[in-house]
């Protein structure tokens, strides 16, 4: 492993390899997610998982286009528990454009690469039950965990729900921010926009689903993932590293792939 791959493991697992109290999880997320968003250390990473010099494989098969909101979820460090680690690159897509909300399987910290990332957090109420008219947003709730062999998300059904719009708020690059498994959210980029966020999340009391609520009509019972081969992988990192070297490029560098 490169040296910096092999200082951003030993990073993580000197600020979430021990009994990190709950009240702090969030913190050392966000301070931990955010030191490794620094340029230099990231655009190492990068390049050591780039340049051939190493088996990636094992990241390629776990890096792939996601549903939630980013174009590709790209896997950097598997610290099993405590930690995984996690290159999003997003594309332009507004919140009206069908992106699901959702909560995580655990606590998570995240930093703006580059671009800006918008966010809507959200409460869950009880149908109709103290909520305004122009309050609350119906919505239809699911269940979603992976299938027995990880290859697909699969959505059960749960029936109609209610969620009020608390908080909106919009990260610049150099914001970091951490949200608890429970907090249910949706992020996007405004039009003509991309971003870079590098996400870490933190394995401990991992749930085995999240909840997922979507303003569609209906929703797919399984959505499959599409995985990257190791050599997909490689490119992708280096269109994104190039991208962080050169501030001419568009942010994520996403036309290069």
């Amino acid at each position: 492993m490169g040296e910096h791959l092999t200082r951003a493991r030993e990073h993580l697992e000197a600020a979430l390899g021990g009994d990190v109290p709950e009240a702090r999880r969030l913190a050392v997320a966000r301070a931990a997610v955010a030191e490794l968003a620094d340029k230099t250390a990231l655009l190492g990473m990068l390049t050591e998982l780039a340049d051939g010099t190493q088996t990636t494989a094992a990241c390629a098969r776990r890096s792939y286009r996601d549903t939630l909101g980013c174009h590709w979820r790209l896997l950097l460090l598997d610290g099993g528990y405590p930690y995984t680690l996690r290159l999003h690159a997003w594309r332009a897509a507004g919140p009206d454009e069908g992106l699901d909300i959702h909560n995580h399987r655990s606590a998570l910290g995240s930093a703006v690469v580059r671009g800006e990332l918008r966010s809507d957090l959200y409460v869950s109420e009880d149908a109709g039950e103290g909520l305004a008219d122009d309050g609350g947003l119906t919505v239809s709730a699911y269940r979603e965990q992976l299938s027995a062999d990880g290859a697909d998300w699969l959505l059960v059904h749960r029936g109609p729900a209610r969620l009020r719009l608390v908080h909106t708020v919009r990260y610049v690059a150099g914001a970091s921010y951490a949200l608890g498994p429970l907090a249910l959210h949706r992020a996007w980029c405004d039009p003509g926009s991309e971003a870079l966020t590098l996400f870490l999340e933190t394995g401990t009391e991992r749930r085995p689903h999240t909840d997922v609520y979507s303003t569609a009509a209906r929703h797919p019972a399984a959505v499959h993932k599409t995985a990257l081969t190791e050599r997909e992988f490689r490119s992708v990192l280096t269109a994104l590293a190039a991208s962080l070297t050169n501030t001419d490029t568009a942010p994520g560098g996403l036309d290069a792939w």
